[in-house]
């Protein structure tokens, strides 16, 4: 059948693009032959995966060093890419902040709606309408196991990344009778530079899921499935907890983010 980029065409845009997933992400598509433009924070970080991918995959590369938190972000990624055709989005920056709701800053709140809302939607929909247009190209949007079910001290990242699943899921269908291709994707405990150095050992009994099985668990669901669970565990763990009362899925869920995340939480 080819490669995902004679399938979809154009350059690949990741976002977060630059380490854990999304870096996985880029030095997939690389590998198809895409040339790749990536955002996240830092430039030199940015520059070093960027170089990365040009020596090993012998592509393109463009970077955009921006935080992705501040107002104007979604103008500064059209403007940097308005000369490229898009073939394949990648949703992956996200904002986050272990803590009880009601401890969170007002600040905290809007920015985890601006980067994992406000951001995801609006690449979304100017890029999908650019495929729609040409009638081929590939959405991935990077949700999370935590958007399943309710995850008490996680409340405002977790219903963001619910927010992602439904509208992409959504899309997914209103897409599907044409060459565009859509998926939210929903990992695990992956082993990414930030999540390592959050949780360096405590990953309980079922271990952790390496950045490369996430994202062939990814690439392999596309073009067939609205949204996926990356880790075959938490299929299984996601329809044990659906199985339960609501009540008592919360609270193993709340239960679990306490044991996980009780250095962070008790640091405020």
């Amino acid at each position: 059948m080819g490669t995902l980029c004679e399938k979809y065409g154009g350059w690949a845009l990741v976002t977060g693009g630059s380490q854990g997933i999304g870096k996985g992400f880029a030095r997939r598509l690389a590998a198809e032959g895409f040339d790749v433009v990536l955002t996240a924070r830092r430039q030199e970080i940015l520059d070093a995966t960027a170089l990365e991918l040009r020596e090993e995959f012998g592509v393109q590369t463009r970077t955009l060093a921006l935080d992705m938190t501040q107002g104007g972000a979604i103008e500064q990624i059209f403007e940097a890419v308005k000369d490229l055709e898009i073939g394949f989005l990648v949703n992956n920056v996200a904002f986050s902040k272990p803590a009880p709701f009601l401890d969170l800053s007002s600040g905290n709140i809007s920015k985890q709606v601006y980067v994992n809302v406000e951001i995801v939607a609006q690449l979304s929909s100017h890029f999908g309408r650019q495929m729609r247009e040409r009638d081929r190209g590939a959405i991935i949007n990077v949700s999370s196991r935590t958007g399943e079910i309710a995850m008490p001290y996680f409340a405002m990242y977790c219903a963001t990344k619910s927010f992602i699943s439904i509208l992409t899921e959504s899309l997914w269908f209103e897409l599907k009778n044409t060459q565009v291709d859509v998926l939210v994707v929903k990992p695990d405990q992956t082993a990414t530079e930030g999540y390592l150095a959050k949780n360096p050992t405590i990953w309980g009994d079922a271990g952790i899921q390496t950045v490369e099985e996430c994202i062939e668990e990814s690439i392999s669901a596309l073009g067939t499935y609205a949204g996926w669970l990356t880790w075959p565990k938490s299929r299984d763990d996601v329809a044990e907890l659906r199985a339960m009362p609501l009540e008592e899925a919360i609270t193993r869920n709340g239960e679990g983010m306490l044991s996980v995340f009780t250095e962070q939480l008790g640091a405020g």
